[in-house]
This record gives structure tokens, C-alpha cells and sequence, in this order.
């Protein structure tokens, strides 16, 4: 989230500028673009896996997995766009980085094929329906002074602001912004090298 606030800030501040001092700044003046630079790659579907057909990864050896060829998959995956990891990446998602330290190669397991099983509160929508009948779904940004701020689902991430007063329900929304099927376009090697990647870390070798 810090990136989006940065960035927020640095709108705002060139907005306010003159011109002959925005021309005075060049390029230091252009609103950066934090967001991750990683091309996203279309990927061809190989196949809807399941629990079953990945067991075997659960007791397979690392050691002999690629670090680079996992690296390559992470980015065919697209997980850079929501995780962190290494220093790098996106921020709607958990942060990656020592994940084998945290976490077995069961719960990644489960957390890929079922990403909406389990949804850490941190990353947790919310879904609010106002007494007019509008339903808004995000996560919570501030509750003060009688109104929430909501930052809404992407593409749009935009904030609404929500009179308490004016809202019937609000509950944890099911479903985790991590799509489902995301090893559905890797092979079984591929998910391997994945698994080794994320759970020894990206500076092993």
C-alpha cells in the first residue's frame, strides 16, 4: 500500500506546482510509476491441476531445482504483480519473502489451488451495501468521524468515502484476489521449480 500512497503524495505535490516550476523540475516533475515493471506474459492453459495430481511435490527434493528457472516461472505466473518478494513486487498480496521459514509446502499448496480457503485479515475484503441498495467491495482504508473509507476492488482502487449511517450490512467479502488457477498454465516441472523458488528464497543458489 505505501507505493500507492507515495505516489498519491506526488500527484498531489506536482498538481500544485506553477508551470515555469514544473518546466524548471523536466522530467523530475513526471508522476512516477511504481507499479511493478514486469511484462505480464500470456500464457497458454496446459491443464486444471489438483491436490492429487501435485502430491508428489510436497516430499520432492529442492536441491536440484533451478533458482533461475524458478525465477522465470514467478514472472510467468504473474505473482510479482500482487507479492513482494525479495525486495520486489507488488503489494495486494502477502509478502513472499521467507515464506519457507513461515509456512510448509502444504499450506502453498493449498493456498494456490484454494486461494480463498484461507484469507489473512490484513488482506481480507469487505463488502458494504448501503440502505440505497450500492454495494461496494474493497478494503478498509479509515473508519472516523462517522464515515468509511473504502479503497475499492481494481481496476478501479479508487476510495469512497460511506456515511455509517448509511450502511445496512457489511461482512468479509469470500473471495481472495488471488484468481484461482494460477498453476493452470504452468507444466509440473514449472511448479516445481516455483515451489523451490518461493520456499528457499530467491537469493539461494
Amino acid at each position: 500500500s505505501l507505493t500507492k500512497f507515495v505516489d498519491e503524495i506526488r500527484t498531489r505535490f506536482v498538481d500544485g506546482l506553477a508551470p515555469e516550476e514544473r518546466s524548471a523540475l523536466g522530467n523530475l516533475a513526471s508522476v512516477s510509476n511504481t507499479k511493478s515493471t514486469a511484462a505480464a506474459i500470456a500464457a497458454p492453459f496446459v491443464q486444471r491441476w489438483t491436490r492429487d495430481d501435485l502430491l508428489a511435490l510436497l516430499q520432492a527434493p529442492t536441491e536440484t531445482r533451478s533458482h533461475a528457472d524458478g525465477a522465470a516461472v514467478f514472472a510467468k505466473a504473474r505473482c510479482s504483480e500482487c507479492h513482494r518478494f525479495d525486495g520486489a513486487g507488488g503489494a495486494t498480496g502477502p509478502d513472499l519473502t521467507g515464506l519457507g521459514s513461515r509456512f510448509s509446502r502444504a499450506d502453498l499448496l493449498e493456498a494456490l489451488l484454494e486461494p480463498s480457503k484461507t484469507i489473512p485479515d490484513q488482506f481480507q475484503d469487505i463488502e458494504v451495501l448501503t440502505k440505497e441498495g450500492d454495494l461496494h467491495v474493497g478494503r478498509i482504508e479509515s473508519e472516523r468521524d462517522g464515515v468509511l473509507a473504502l479503497r475499492r476492488l481494481p481496476p478501479t482502487e479508487d476510495v469512497v468515502e460511506i456515511a455509517l449511517a448509511d450502511i445496512a450490512t457489511r461482512r468479509a467479502h469470500p473471495l481472495s484476489r488471488m484468481p484461482s488457477g494460477t498453476l493452470d498454465v504452468l507444466t509440473h516441472e514449472e511448479i516445481a521449480d516455483l515451489f523451490t523458488y518461493v520456499l528457499t528464497g530467491a537469493a539461494a543458489k
